[in-house]
């Protein structure tokens, strides 16, 4: 099975996405845009002001000095005041919008289809709500508002320079070319490298959550070196992605700084000689070489977000690329908050085909009626593709051919999919109480229903220890044993309409598994319930058998009825029966 990559928004997608936040936050966006805009109207008074004071000093005239100092004083602080209350806006719309998108992050993850997911790569999960989310936070919280005020400040300035006299202000705009030609030189070539570096972090991060995740095998096999060397591959194509936005940035960054410094030595050397010729005064020279004094840090902070913002359009992009399946799925039911029957549920299939790999096979095609409340056991050798059917049936994995009905639905048709419920060897539990793990399978449910759903999964010695053990904290450090039995306990008390079993007691002794799944049909009588069997010993008690090879159903009935007429199905009996009464 090869790794598909979580989608990745358009760059329409992300924009409109963007425009849908700054319409949803629109009061926000225009009390930030109003202050920031006075804040930089204020800047532009101070050196008007003192280019005006510095002007009447020099001419002798002293009366109103002390007014005009006065006034200077005042718009120091009236900026400080506007400035401040402007960054509080900027931060706390920062930190709302960025809740919104980790929540949506995580949301559109969870509504993505479950193959989409679980054939992603592991880092490829990981850095959509780390690493991406991080970009795009600081871009939010800090460069947007970095963006907005250089743009306003730039702006305001330019205009107060070119009022006070044009001829200087000329001077001004000189490194502009310099300024366009080399960030459109570099965005151009930045924002691939910027994707590269955020893909390359999710390679990186696979790489390093295999090696932690198969850490007993590692050691075991002696793979030390061969993972360290896989982690360091990773690591080296993140250095390489970095290095080629270094590079570009060792091009741009100088080109930068001159287009910055130029205006500054011009307006000195120009306005001083339109001085000299008696063309202008003192202080507007001095006014506009403090606005262009003024304007280089912020036109850097635009700059240098300008950039960052590429890396944060790149986050947003992966972002949106799974938030945005929010705006495309239907809203599924909650949970029923009693414990109601489930309605009984004909399954069918027709002509269904699944492929794990295009032009390779793995099911089909398959023609199947099930009819509601029966309880089927899949069986057949490994390979024969019983988890494969399951995972169809269950609508994990959508069939490459056919169609797959449950109560006269399919998973996209109206009315929503049927509650579906598979439970594998492997379970998680969630960090929490145990009451949390349970309420998971339904919302609202009473601590006696829960109490009998674990006796009836065998955890009796679990809640009899003490009174409150439903509270008792829970995390993955359960057993094999406890976890599959906690997940039988959530199917009891989640009342589906099927349920799929795949090896789901593979943990528990085989004793109490056998009662146990004897009890799940007669405890949900109105579900319809496939196993995926390997221990046989229950096959005289099921309803139905449907014995699987090469992808195909190749026998279909009762357990007497195929010892007789499937030589597959006799094969796989005896063979257990001699294994089963050797182990005795």
């Amino acid at each position: 099975m090869t790794a598909d990559w979580l989608p990745v928004a358009s760059r329409r997608e992300t924009v409109e996405a963007v425009a849908a936040l700054a319409r949803e936050h629109s009061r926000r966006v225009l009390l930030l845009i109003g202050f920031h805009l006075s804040a930089a109207v204020l800047a532009a008074i101070g050196p008007l002001l003192f280019g005006t004071i510095l002007d009447e000093a020099t001419a002798g005239r002293w009366t109103g000095l002390g007014l005009a100092l006065a006034v200077l004083c005042g718009v120091v602080a009236g900026q400080a005041v506007v400035s401040w209350l402007a960054h509080r806006v900027s931060y706390i719309t920062g930190e709302i919008v960025f809740a919104q998108l980790r929540e949506r992050v995580i949301g559109g993850i969870v509504a993505l289809p479950f193959r989409t997911v679980h054939r992603a790569p592991a880092g490829d999960v990981l850095a959509r709500t780390t690493n991406d989310i991080d970009a795009v936070s600081e871009g939010v919280r800090i460069g947007l508002p970095e963006v907005l005020v250089g743009s306003l400040t730039v702006i305001v300035t330019t205009v107060a320079a070119f009022a006070i006299d044009w001829r200087i202000a000329l001077a001004m705009i000189v490194g502009l070319p310099i300024l366009v030609l080399s960030t459109r030189w570099y965005i151009r070539r930045s924002q691939p490298s910027y994707d590269e570096e955020l893909r390359s972090h999710g390679v990186f991060d696979t790489a390093v959550l295999a090696t932690i995740a198969g850490g007993t095998s590692v050691r075991t096999l002696g793979l030390e070196a061969a993972r360290a060397e896989a982690m360091a591959a990773g690591a080296g194509h993140v250095a390489a992605a970095e290095n080629r936005t270094l590079r570009l940035q060792a091009v741009w960054f100088p080109l930068v700084q001159s287009a910055y410094y130029l205006p500054l030595a011009l307006v000195v050397l120009w306005g001083g000689w339109l001085v000299i010729e008696g063309v202008s005064s003192l202080g507007s020279v001095v006014a506009i070489a403090l606005y262009v004094q003024i304007v280089i840090d912020p036109l850097d902070d635009l700059l240098y977000w300008a950039d960052q913002l590429q890396l944060g359009r790149s986050a947003f992009a992966r972002i949106q690329g799974v938030a945005g399946v929010l705006r495309g799925t239907t809203p599924q039911a909650e949970a029923p908050a009693s414990l109601d029957r489930p309605a009984p549920c004909t399954i069918e299939l027709s002509s269904v085909c699944f492929e794990y790999e295009k032009g390779t096979p793995a099911l089909g095609p398959v023609t199947l009626q099930v009819e509601a409340g029966t309880t089927v056991a899949l069986v057949g050798p490994s390979g024969a593709g019983k988890s494969t059917l399951g995972l169809v049936l269950s609508g994990i994995e959508p069939p490459s051919a056919g169609v797959v009905r449950i109560a006269g639905r399919t998973a996209d048709g109206a009315g929503g999919p049927p509650r579906v419920v598979v439970v594998t060897q492997e379970q998680h539990v969630f960090a929490g109480t145990l009451r949390y793990n349970l309420q998971l399978a339904q919302s609202d449910v009473s601590d006696s229903a829960m109490s009998d759903a674990l006796m009836t999964a065998g955890t009796a010695e679990w809640i009899d220890d003490h009174a409150s053990a439903l509270d008792d904290e829970v995390d993955g450090d359960l057993s094999a044993e406890r976890r599959q039995q906690l997940a039988l306990a959530r199917v009891l008390l989640a009342q589906p309409e099927v349920l799929v079993l795949d090896e789901a007691t593979s943990a528990i002794p085989r004793q109490q598994a056998f009662g146990l799944e004897q009890r799940l049909g007669e405890l949900l009588p109105q579900t319809t319930i496939l196993s995926i069997v390997h221990r046989l010993d229950v096959m005289p008690s099921m309803d139905r058998i449907l014995v699987m090879d090469g992808g195909l159903i190749v026998g279909d009935g009762r357990h007497a009825d195929l010892l007789e007429s499937n030589a597959l199905y006799a094969e796989l009996w005896n063979a257990w029966h001699d294994t089963d009464a050797a182990g005795r």
